[in-house]
């Protein structure tokens, strides 16, 4: 049973092959391979910042997957150990409705610790957050 289970969740995670672009010969008439025009310096600024400003709203309707990694050096029995914390913050939005967004965030701290037989390695305590967030009218 737990070969089925990762058979599927590495079929799930390896991508379909794509067809080879010999197989279909181009069709210069289509307007889908007509290439589209590069934005212009002024635009992709625009969007540099548009981006850069959603990113410092921490209720953006953006994913973002944090890293935070602590390391606490001189402990354990001897003292001659450290302890390592890497904390995984995922943020997801979720529109509810065209008024309301729910925002998720959990941390899930990925350990390592020294004890008196030895370094133990292992996941903490999953710690979400849930927020409702009113989408209101910019400036």
């Amino acid at each position: 049973m737990a070969r089925r289970l990762l058979a599927l969740a590495i079929a799930a995670l390896v991508p379909a092959p794509m067809p080879s672009a010999a197989a279909e010969p181009p069709q210069a008439d289509s307007p889908s391979q007509v290439p589209a025009a590069a934005p212009s310096p002024a635009e992709s600024a625009a969007q540099t910042e548009g981006l850069a400003a959603e990113a410092q709203n921490p209720i953006a309707n953006l994913v973002s997957v944090p890293f935070l990694y602590n390391y606490t050096p001189g402990i354990g029995p001897n003292g001659e150990q450290s302890l390592n914390v890497l904390n995984i913050q995922p943020v997801v939005p979720f529109a509810l409705s065209k008024d309301l967004t729910l925002v998720t965030r959990s941390i899930l701290p990925v350990l390592s610790q020294p004890t008196a037989a030895g370094t133990r390695s292992g996941i903490g305590d999953l710690n979400p957050s849930f927020f409702f967030v009113p989408k209101g009218k910019g400036p």
